[in-house]
């Protein structure tokens, strides 16, 4: 008797209640590098971390170029703010902006609230 593989639903599951807390936010989606991009400000800042926009270049997270365009996506839209280093030119630290804490706040709740 041979016996059939099965795929571990874990992930799927997961996709699921991330597409369910999507919609009960009812915020903008980000693409996939721009979350990164946010969650990799929000650990270094959770981590007492200050980035710039250089530590994010070398992080490896995409392409310089890519990196930047994204950068410069995420704060057009409000999600950080980028500030020149004082005394440190050309170096401009990367913060999240208070719309960025309240998306992860909602998140949060929204992961609550199917969870229950």
């Amino acid at each position: 008797m041979s016996r059939k593989k099965e795929i571990d639903d874990l992930y799927f599951r997961f996709l699921n209640l991330k597409r369910a807390v999507e919609d009960v936010t009812r915020l903008r989606t980000l693409d996939a590098l721009e979350q990164g991009i946010l969650t990799y400000i929000a650990k270094a800042g959770l981590a007492g971390k200050m980035l710039n926009v250089s530590d994010l270049i070398h992080s490896r997270i995409a392409s310089p170029v890519t990196v930047h365009k994204r950068l410069g996506n995420l704060k057009k839209l409000g999600y950080i703010r980028i500030k020149p280093l004082r005394g440190q030119y050309p170096a401009k630290a990367i913060a999240l902006s208070d719309k960025t804490v309240r998306f992860f706040n909602e998140l949060s709740r929204g992961m609550l609230q199917i969870t229950r």
